[in-house]
């Protein structure tokens, strides 16, 4: 009988073989000259102990005399069960053990020539391995799609760096199979059937990566760089853009970083007259009728093609056509009275009529403007010719009367020419004064009437009368002077030693001639027509005539020196 035990078996029999489990030395019990004992077996000893090995009393430790030298069992006999409590079995530097009924293997195991693989945690065996009576359920990816957070498939090839959501389509997949993107484990999945599975996942560096479906059975597929991480198009342009004008042309690049392509988002439109191109260029030239916000969103669109929404909003500021203008309206001066020898010399002539007010303005209609010319001088003895009629927007200005000559009467118009001995002539109300009264043979003549004061008297002056300031800071409507006088203030023409004429296109009345040779008197200036609006407001869509357009201290000027038209 073999007994393994820490101390000496009691009542051992003559052949009995005690293993010390402390020393692993092996004794045999046998009786000589009436002594029976214990003594220590040889290494090379063989002892026949017969048919049968008694383990049952085993009580201590079971340990070979020699390292990696003994077997249990062989070949042929083999041992049917080995029942082992918590522990572990040491193959070699592996081991494998049991805790709490889960059997706990090495991380590396071949099975021929194939592996069984460890990956976050779960174990993937190769296919035909059998466990518990079944094999794995060994699954396959057929492809993975992006998505949004319901899980609706999109046209991205690529999920966001931040994290996402994407499905796993293929076949064999079990509740509690786990998805690892790489070396991270899907924070969240779903199993929906044997063919889907939905998952999500959080921020990750951009690149590919291979993907793992890994079922509880250890079943596992792979995709090789199955699912990729690229950023989403980062907008540089604005939210907001700058204004533009309404029927003025405008252009704006759009620009969102790896973007390859812009678009509209479904249901937005652009103003009509622009457009959104696919290179990011909305541009056009848009008309309103008042000052109008616009707001729409665009989608930027990436290589891989994910999308990144950005709202605009820019204005189109309205133009008005102007409503009223201010206008000034100066007819034609008249001209200076021809002397005659040995007499005094005549009268000068009047300025022109001179209106300044205010038109409303209709848009589309044509306004007609008419320009007066200056009245010739009168030839000596003779009167001066009476000025041109100007005329804008409704409103008519008379020409300036002639200045008389020798016996002659003074001319009445816009304001009156002056006289040499007789009655002056007198001015349109509203528009200008009378002339000057001359004093009779061997005296001086008078000077013309101006816009804004009567011609001087003869015999004191001569004087031509002073014109009136426009809105532009400018003298119109001067009378024609006399006696080697000036002309009133506004473009008057200067009598002897002259005579002067009129400055064109102010409506100045023409100096008076000399006597010492019968000098014919001079020219009226002629008329002028003169417009003005705020400068924010809308153009003139079209002039005609001899018209300069000019800008100052925020108003726009048209000058009209001949005739001609304006439409808004």
């Amino acid at each position: 009988m073999l007994t393994v035990s820490n101390a000496a078996p009691v009542g051992a029999a003559q052949g009995d073989v005690w293993i010390s489990a402390n020393t692993g030395v092996q004794y045999v019990y046998f009786t000589s000259g009436g002594n029976s004992q214990w003594a220590e077996m040889e290494a090379a000893t063989s002892i026949d102990l017969g048919s049968e090995v008694d383990l049952t009393a085993v009580s201590s430790n079971i340990i070979p005399t020699a390292n990696i030298t003994y077997d249990i069992g062989n070949t042929s006999y083999r041992f049917r069960d080995i029942y082992l409590a918590n522990s572990t079995i040491y193959l070699g530097s592996a081991t494998i053990s049991a805790t709490a009924g889960n059997l706990l293997l090495p991380a590396n195991v071949s099975i021929g020539n194939s592996s069984i693989v460890e990956s976050g945690g779960v174990l993937g065996f190769p296919a035909g391995t059998t466990i518990g009576g079944s094999s794995p359920e060994v699954p396959k990816i057929s492809n993975v799609q992006i998505t949004d957070s319901s899980y609706t498939v999109l046209d991205d090839t690529a999920i966001n760096v931040d994290g996402g959501y994407f499905i796993v389509n293929g076949s064999g997949f079990v509740s509690g199979a786990t998805v690892i993107v790489e070396d991270t484990i899907a924070s969240s999945v779903s199993f929906i059937n044997s063919t889907l599975l939905r998952c999500q996942i959080g921020a990750k560096a951009a690149s590919s990566y291979n993907i793992y479906v890994v079922n509880p059975d250890g079943g596992t597929a792979i995709r090789p760089l199955g699912l990729t991480f690229s950023a989403f198009p980062s907008w540089v342009t604005g939210s907001t853009l700058a204004n533009a004008t309404q029927n003025t042309a405008f252009s704006y690049s759009l620009t969102a970083t790896d973007a390859v392509s812009y678009a509209l988002s479904p249901g937005n439109s652009v103003p009509n007259g622009s457009a959104l191109y696919s290179n990011g260029q909305f541009s056009g030239n848009v008309a309103v009728n008042a000052n109008t916000a616009y707001s729409f969103t665009v989608i930027a669109t990436d290589a891989q093609a994910q999308d990144s929404p950005r709202t605009f909003s820019f204005n189109i500021i309205y133009i008005a056509k102007p409503q009223t203008v201010e206008y000034l309206v100066v007819a034609g001066g008249g001209g200076g009275g021809g002397g005659i020898s040995g007499t005094s010399e005549a009268g000068g002539g009047g300025a022109g009529g001179y209106i300044a007010t205010t038109a409303n303005i209709t848009e589309g209609v044509t306004y007609t403007v008419v320009v007066g010319g200056g009245g010739g001088g009168g030839p000596g003895p003779g009167t001066g010719a009476a000025g041109g009629n100007s005329s804008a927007f409704g409103t008519t200005t008379v020409g300036g009367g002639g200045g008389a000559g020798y016996t002659a009467t003074a001319g009445s118009g816009g304001s009156g020419g002056g006289s040499y001995a007789g009655g002056a002539g007198s001015g349109t109300p509203g528009q200008g004064n009378p002339g000057g009264t001359g004093g009779g043979f061997g005296q001086s003549g008078a000077g013309g009437g101006g816009a804004g004061q009567a011609g001087f008297p003869g015999p004191t002056s001569g004087r031509g009368g002073n014109g009136n300031v426009w809105l532009n800071g400018t003298f119109y409507a001067g009378g024609g002077g006399t006696t080697g006088t000036a002309g009133g203030s506004g473009g008057g023409g200067t009598g002897k030693p002259g005579p002067g004429a009129g400055v064109t296109n102010t409506g100045g009345g023409g100096g008076a001639g000399i006597s010492t040779s019968s000098q014919p008197g001079g020219s009226g200036g002629s008329g002028v027509v003169i417009l003005r609006y705020e400068d924010y407001l809308d153009p003139a869509a079209n002039t005609n005539g001899t018209v300069s357009v000019t800008t100052a201290n925020g108003y726009r000027y048209y000058t009209f020196t001949s005739s001609g038209n304006i439409r808004w």
